[in-house]
C-alpha cells in the first residue's frame, strides 16, 4: 500500500476564488449598464465614454477617404454620359 500512495499525485484541491469572479461580473455589469444608458440617452453629457484618440483619428481618415471617393465618382459620372460637351463638375 505504501507504493500506491507514493506514486499518486498530491491532490490538494483549493477553494474556488470567488472574489475575482465577482469583480469580473460586476465590471461586466457596469459596462453593460453604461452602454445601455448611453444608447437610450438617459445619461448626462459628462458621463459619456470617450473614444480613444486612435479611433477618432481613424474615423477622420475614413471620412476624408469617403469624401475623396464621392468627388471622384461625381467627376467620373460626367464622363459616363455620351454628350459631355462642357463638364461643369470638373474644376
Amino acid at each position: 500500500m505504501g507504493n500506491l500512495t507514493k506514486n499518486m499525485p498530491n491532490l490538494n484541491i483549493a477553494a474556488p476564488d470567488f472574489t475575482s469572479a465577482t469583480s469580473s461580473i460586476s465590471k461586466s455589469l457596469s459596462n453593460v449598464t453604461q452602454q445601455i444608458r448611453e444608447q437610450t440617452g438617459s445619461i448626462e453629457a459628462a458621463d459619456i465614454t470617450e473614444l480613444p484618440e486612435d479611433y477618432i483619428a481613424l474615423e477622420r481618415r475614413v471620412d476624408a477617404l469617403r469624401a475623396a471617393h464621392l468627388s471622384l465618382l461625381k467627376i467620373a459620372k460626367v464622363y459616363d454620359t455620351e454628350t459631355y460637351d462642357y463638364p461643369t463638375q470638373v474644376n
